[in-house]
């Protein structure tokens, strides 16, 4: 069933093109780049009843959910600065 439901995906992204939605989903890592820019900017959109509606009328997500912020600094970077501990696996 799941090979069958793969192709038929396949033929229609093929037969149509991707959606909006689906094109916005497949390029988070974009819009964390931006989300992570200006931060307070993004979160204070994502927190606006005007901007989640728009969402859900145009992408399909709920407007009653909240959505994740974005932080100031991106995990990455967060992550090659932080300390580590003598316990930490090697490999990190």
């Amino acid at each position: 069933m799941a090979l069958l439901k793969a192709e038929l995906l396949h033929a229609r992204i093929e037969r149509e093109g991707l959606s909006i939605r689906e094109r916005l989903f497949s390029s988070l890592d974009l819009l964390g780049r931006l989300g992570c820019r200006l931060p307070w900017v993004a979160n204070t959109a994502l927190d606006s009843l005007v901007v989640r509606s728009f969402l859900a009328k145009m992408l399909g997500i709920a407007w009653q959910r909240p959505l994740p912020h974005y932080a100031r600094q991106r995990f990455d970077f967060w992550l090659r600065r932080a300390p580590r501990s003598s316990n930490a696996p090697r490999g990190l």
